[in-house]
């Protein structure tokens, strides 16, 4: 199993960056459950950002555009704390 190298390279460099990761993947379970909650809070939001009802909104697509900065603000969310198989 391994982390996103992200991760480790955001830690201070004194910090024992094994210790680290052998922490994280011990707790994957619940590193993955987060990643999966964030997943459907994701999927949430595209449905409802499919939804027409606000087309009529004056600054819709000032709207487009937070909407698509929060999808991909959540999907770099939930690729960081998934832990993978190597």
């Amino acid at each position: 199993m391994k982390l996103a190298p992200r991760i480790l390279n955001a830690l201070p460099a004194d910090f024992p960056k094994e210790d680290f990761e052998r922490r994280a993947i011990a707790n994957s379970d619940l590193l993955n459950h987060f990643a999966l909650v964030l997943t459907k809070v994701l999927d949430a939001h595209k449905a409802e950002a499919l939804s027409t009802e606000k087309y009529n909104v004056a600054n819709w697509a000032y709207l487009q555009a937070d909407s698509i900065g929060y999808q991909r603000a959540l999907a770099e969310a939930i690729k960081l704390i998934t832990i993978k198989d190597c």
